[in-house]
């Protein structure tokens, strides 16, 4: 589970450098949200993303097994259901997307998904 998450940026001068401020956040929506916004006000910015501030991966966390179907998915996203971890919710998102489920739903899934796409959280 990812317990900071910077925002990176592309600005039109820095080539194919990612350049990140010193803000960390706790809450990867909040780092989207922060992204898109930046984003919006800076016309300098050509891509961002939200990768997690880790130093070290947590072994156990990784090695864990996150059973995955389309109604566990749909609960952890619209968040009627409490994900264990953030590596659960991501890996929901995921399976939203892989099996296209994301995207016969409401607009809100298939908008989260482009946005965790663009931030690279989750696999095109």
């Amino acid at each position: 589970m990812h317990d900071r998450y910077r925002v990176q940026i592309q600005a039109s001068d820095s080539g194919t450098k990612w350049i990140a401020n010193g803000i960390q956040f706790v809450n990867i929506t909040v780092a989207i949200d922060y992204a898109k916004d930046l984003a919006s006000r800076w016309s300098i910015v050509e891509k961002w993303r939200v990768v997690s501030d880790d130093d070290h991966v947590n072994q156990a966390d990784s090695a864990r097994v996150y059973p995955m179907d389309d109604h566990k998915a749909v609960a952890l996203a619209e968040g009627f259901e409490e994900a264990q971890t953030e590596e659960e919710l991501m890996l929901a998102w995921q399976h939203l997307h892989d099996s296209g489920l994301g995207y016969q739903l409401q607009g809100f899934f298939g908008r989260n998904l482009r946005d965790m796409i663009e931030a690279g959280l989750i696999d095109e």
